[in-house]
């Protein structure tokens, strides 16, 4: 496992994977304006109404793990994006279920309030 492009990948899918942040924002805000401080207020204070953290989610790592079975090249991704999110579950006071996308999905993703409860990441 010395390559250049499975470590590359693993940092870049480890800083991308919080993409989905964006992606709740502005389908929570419904609006092309992005405002840099209105999105770190809402996210770090946690004013969405739904979260839908499509990246964030154990199924997309089991999804990654049975392609990486096939396609060995997205290794790097999946060993960034479970670094990603152990390092955020670990951190984070949260009940680990919400880090489920079928979850979220019962829950209508409504679970803004279980994050404030249990903490932000």
């Amino acid at each position: 496992f010395r390559s250049f492009y499975i470590a590359a990948s693993a940092f870049f899918a480890g800083i991308l994977v919080d993409l989905d942040h964006l992606i709740d924002y502005f389908l929570n805000e419904g609006m092309i304006h992005f405002d840099i401080k209105d999105f770190f207020k809402k996210c770090y204070e946690c004013l969405f109404k739904k979260y839908y953290l499509i990246f964030h989610s154990y199924e997309l790592l089991l999804i990654l793990f049975i392609f990486c079975y096939f396609y060995s090249f997205l290794i790097g991704i999946l060993i960034g994006i479970t670094i990603h999110i152990l390092c955020d579950t670990i951190s984070n006071p949260k009940n680990w279920f919400l880090y489920s996308f079928f979850y979220r999905l019962y829950k209508k993703f409504e679970v803004g309030e279980e994050f404030l409860k249990n903490g932000v990441d």
